[in-house]
């Protein structure tokens, strides 16, 4: 019995230990000490859906493509592959419909800057922190909104998204994360990662990384306030 009453309290003494050093890491934190993630999608960039709902209508005749059976088939194979835009583009191109090719990219391309968000990176960029991208977007997409946002995208420093050689290594995938440390953490800063998915707060913190789930930008202003960010 005494045993089994010294490895409980090893146990819970170890775990108070563990998250005293996790808030140790977050009490003060600088530019020379942390480095900021963002995700992109609802985050940085927010689908503009007038104009993806303009792109349906333009399309609606060639909608009954979706009912050929191959098609079908071809459709949810890719799917389950994690298919990017350009993977299901040069699909629709392949089986003849471009029309729909071409809806399935502008919709992937409507999407306009959240400007809150954007006055932040701003923010966090003059008080010196190190801006880096955490995305799912695929190259295709990232490059677009680089070449249509310059100024906006020019601000972070080092970019993860998902190619299509690592397109099974998404987010939540926890190696997603770790292909994050080692390509954009190369000073092993404490990561401090914003995103609106749950799942990928979750992830990220498995390793180490403070994560903050965006759900607007009012409020993610006053988490990085309340940790003295900003």
């Amino acid at each position: 019995m005494n045993k089994l009453i010294k490895f409980y309290l090893v146990a819970i003494l170890t775990t108070l230990s563990l998250q005293t050093a996790c808030l140790t890491q977050i009490t003060h934190h600088t530019p020379e000490n942390t480095i900021i993630a963002f995700d992109i999608d609802d985050v940085i960039l927010k689908r503009h859906i007038g104009k993806v709902i303009k792109n349906v209508f333009k399309s609606k005749g060639k909608l009954s493509a979706l009912f050929n059976k191959k098609l079908k088939r071809d459709i949810k194979k890719l799917y389950k592959q994690g298919g990017d835009t350009q993977d299901f583009v040069e699909l629709f191109k392949n089986h003849g419909y471009e029309s729909l090719a071409y809806m399935v990219e502008n919709i992937a391309h409507a999407k306009t800057p959240i400007k809150k968000t954007v006055a932040i990176i701003q923010e966090l960029k003059d008080k010196g922190y190190t801006l880096t991208i955490a995305s799912n977007m695929s190259e295709s997409n990232f490059n677009y909104f680089i070449r249509k946002y310059p100024d906006l995208f020019g601000v972070f420093e080092s970019v993860k998204i998902v190619t299509r050689e690592h397109r099974q290594r998404k987010k939540p995938n926890i190696e997603y994360f770790k292909d994050y440390q080692q390509t954009c953490n190369h000073n092993n800063k404490q990561v401090i990662f914003i995103d609106d998915r749950k799942e990928n707060i979750c992830a990220a913190q498995k390793l180490g990384i403070i994560g903050i789930r965006f759900t607007q930008a009012r409020k993610l202003r006053a988490q990085l306030k309340k940790l003295k960010i900003l």
